[in-house]
């Protein structure tokens, strides 16, 4: 079988021309065409406001086309180098393998003319290190190809098939080896519509109370306003009974309304999801109006981090995300949802969490042991209490019935305390750790223990006065962390961890 045709990324490359228009279109063209937008309002009568407005037209068109003319990638020595700059000249070097992440995204313009945008994501950089926005296909593709290539040249072991020629002979020195086509991805995961609106009820119902009641009010406003209230000046059962009716189909309308935004948000977004196996990991791609596709490399991932909401547990379905080693993956590693270049899988179904897992943390060691008790009153000391000082105070000899509300909260805060106390559960063996925390909403993180970069133990007054600490992994893509622990147990796993890395023969990346 041969190759598949791919472009040669050896040689100087520029985008695609569809770029200067995407220019055209983006955030900072449109800031700029601010400014000559007053122009045309204020001065298009003078003489200098009908030769202003065509020159500043034309400056705009001519920017981007010298900025798309002046923009070179290619291939050499191992390293994706770029030239560009409009005035300054700018030269950039990435080795190839310090590229953590190739995602590729199709807006609208993308999509009509068949080229996608790249995002290039190193380790280093504080968000993309680099970013095409049109290029073909088959670019794309041997970029990621190249980025590939070299993880699975650094990390498998020699193929014993590939030094001997057909007739079982050694291969000559310097003789190329015979080209193996990639094995075809598999579908792992595929979402329908139903499935996405159930996503997207299952991810933020809280959210849409929320955005309900913010509805509701502005409609329970409107009523008042024109005096639909003004014949309840007495107040009996039937007003009272008015009132809480107009309040309830205010606060239904508006959660429909939210909801009806969620969904078609979720569709949209995650339109058409679906996750690959591929040889070197999972691949992601959604989308409807924006398509993107994303990679999540066996080598790269740090962590997995999956999550259940209440009502994700009721749907059995569970949101996966894959923190890579990467300064954007790191910022975002506490949000286990979101798009861009980040590897999140929303609402997928339970069943499919061990497949999702197996290339990167495979078979977890279970959550077992528990976190010092006495994390509960302090959780319910600042949680609980504090919050009731304030309102307690502001309210006495003003508005008593604020009071009654205090008694409700203390006992809230007394149960989800806790649950938040038996939620908290970790573990550890000679290869993975484990943690797992949340009572509404539960949260599971798993690492293999090689990856760790370092281990932080860390007593606060309130921590050295009760004899406990708090202990922090801390990784490429993020950090892992066990709160209140006896300081006995907590020197105890982080010495664990540490003689795990130090011992550990795989490589951390």
């Amino acid at each position: 079988m041969s190759a598949p045709k791919l472009t040669d990324l050896s040689v100087r490359q520029r985008q695609s021309p569809v770029g200067i228009l995407v220019n055209l279109f983006s955030l900072q063209t449109i800031q700029a065409f601010i400014p000559l937008l007053f122009l045309i309002g204020g001065a298009a009568s003078s003489r200098w406001g009908i030769i202003g407005v065509p020159v500043g037209i034309f400056a705009i068109l001519a920017a981007a086309t010298i900025r798309w003319w002046r923009t070179e990638f290619w291939i050499e020595d191992d390293e994706l180098r770029v030239e560009r700059g409009l005035i300054g000249r700018e030269s950039l070097q990435i080795p190839l393998d310090r590229v953590q992440q190739v995602a590729t995204e199709q807006g609208i313009i993308q999509q009509i003319f068949s080229v996608v945008k790249v995002r290039v994501e190193t380790a280093g950089a504080a968000g993309d290190e680099l970013e095409l926005v049109a290029v073909s296909n088959e670019v794309a593709e041997g970029l990621r190809r190249a980025v590939v290539g070299r993880d699975q040249h650094r990390f498998a072991a020699p193929d014993a098939a590939a030094l001997v020629d057909a007739d079982g002979l050694p291969q000559p020195a310097g003789a190329a080896a015979p080209f193996t086509p990639p094995r075809p991805d598999t579908v792992l995961l595929r979402q329908s519509n139903r499935d996405l609106v159930e996503v997207s009820v299952s991810s933020a119902p809280i959210g849409v109370i929320l955005g309900a009641i913010g509805l509701g009010a502005p409609v329970f406003g409107f009523a008042a306003d024109r005096g639909w209230f003004s014949g309840f000046e007495g107040i009996d059962a039937s007003s009272i009974a008015v009132v809480i009716g107009i309040v309830a189909v205010a606060l239904i309308v508006g959660a429909l309304a939210i909801m009806l935004i969620v969904v078609a948000t979720t569709v949209l977004t995650y339109y058409e999801l679906t996750v690959w196996r591929t040889d070197s990991g999972l691949r992601l791609t959604n989308g409807l109006l924006q398509k993107r596709e994303v990679f999540a490399r066996t080598q790269r991932v740090q962590m997995v981090r999956w999550r259940q909401t209440l009502a994700e547990r009721f749907l059995d379905r569970v949101t996966v995300n894959l923190p890579q080693a990467s300064a954007t993956a790191t910022a975002a590693a506490a949000s286990s949802a979101g798009v861009g270049s980040r590897f999140v899988v929303p609402g997928a179904p339970v069943e499919h969490l061990p497949a999702l897992l197996e290339p990167f943390v495979a078979n977890p060691v279970a959550p077992t042991r528990t976190i010092s008790s006495k994390a509960r009153w302090r959780w319910f000391l600042w949680g609980g209490i504090v919050p009731c000082v304030i309102p307690a105070v502001t309210a006495f000899g003003v508005s008593y019935w604020i009071l009654l509300v205090i008694p409700a909260w203390l006992a809230y805060q007394w149960f989800a305390t806790r649950g938040e106390l038996r939620a908290w559960r970790w573990g550890i063996d000679e290869r993975t750790f484990t943690v797992e925390h949340g009572w509404l909403t539960r949260h599971r993180s798993a690492i293999e223990l090689r990856k760790v970069q370092s281990v932080h133990l860390r007593q606060g007054i309130w921590h050295r006065r009760n004899d406990l600490a708090t202990v922090t992994f801390g990784l490429a893509g993020g950090a892992i962390k066990v709160l209140h622990l006896p300081v006995a147990e907590a020197e105890a796993l982080r010495d664990r961890a540490l003689y795990e890395v130090e011992t550990s023969t795989g490589t951390w990346m």
